[in-house]
């Protein structure tokens, strides 16, 4: 296993490196309390402000979060300056007794550990292998 080491060229070289100091982004455009304020934001438009007033900095293709509710979601802005939910679109998925499952995914996730990936479809949570998933994003 490779060590770090860290070796600065120059004495700015360290001004490069970025650290978290605190529980917080490093970037404050990355995140928002409020659906509607990240709607406002990625349409970038000086007429209606996010309540930040960061909307000069988004960007298409930009991944944003929004923590509304106890509950986190991700967004990336879309070529229409839209926001588009990460994850979202269709699945497709194949169980162990042949059954075929179609619909809207909810949520997934790839645990880093195996092969195996957690999806909810239609209200139901599912564990499947990953070369039994189709995921399809929406617009593609």
């Amino acid at each position: 296993m490779a060590n770090y080491i860290e070796n600065f060229k120059s004495k700015t070289d360290w001004l490069n490196v970025l650290q978290r100091n605190f529980k917080a982004p490093l970037d404050r455009s990355s995140i928002f309390g409020s659906y509607d304020d990240a709607v406002l934001y990625a349409k970038g438009d000086a007429t209606t402000p996010d309540s930040r007033g960061l909307y000069g900095t988004s960007y298409v293709g930009q991944v944003i979060t929004v923590y509304e509710n106890g509950e986190v979601n991700v967004y990336v802005i879309n070529e229409s300056r839209e926001l588009q939910s990460v994850g979202s679109g269709n699945g497709s998925l194949s169980l162990t007794n042949v059954t075929i499952v179609d619909g809207k995914v909810q949520s997934w996730t790839d645990f880093e550990d195996g092969d195996q990936i957690q999806v909810k479809i239609n209200g139901n949570t599912y564990l499947v292998h990953s070369s039994n998933i189709t995921l399809i994003q929406e617009g593609k």
